[in-house]
């Protein structure tokens, strides 16, 4: 079903970059496999640490790691990615969820240095 009000689906979508004599087009990648596979892969490694399969210490510096730079870095780039393809409830779920990360790793850090 397609509703009139809405605009209409470009599968183009992209940015456009000048070149010495003319002007191209260089298609965005899809970032939400990227968002999904850092979300999923940090959870992971915070689930197995609670749940006791990993070594707590070890655990604690990975998770600190993966909170950082895989879960909170890449996953709010992902989301950027996903606002300049004009898909808001991607880009919203994967800015959210990366400043979590973000948010948890410095608590994660303030907590062990005190």
């Amino acid at each position: 079903v397609r509703f009139s009000f809405l605009p209409p689906i470009s599968s183009d979508i992209g940015l456009k970059t000048m070149s010495s004599s003319s002007l191209s087009y260089r298609p965005i990648a899809n970032a939400t496999p990227l968002g999904l596979l850092a979300f999923g892969t940090t959870t992971a490694i915070l689930s197995a640490g609670l749940c006791t399969i990993a070594e707590n210490d070890r655990n604690a510096a990975l998770t600190v790691g993966f909170a950082f730079g895989f879960g909170g870095v890449v996953q709010f780039l992902a989301g950027i990615i996903e606002f300049v393809r004009n898909n808001e409830f991607s880009a919203t779920a994967f800015c959210v969820y990366g400043g979590f990360w973000l948010s948890y790793g410095i608590w994660k850090i303030m907590e062990t240095t005190g």
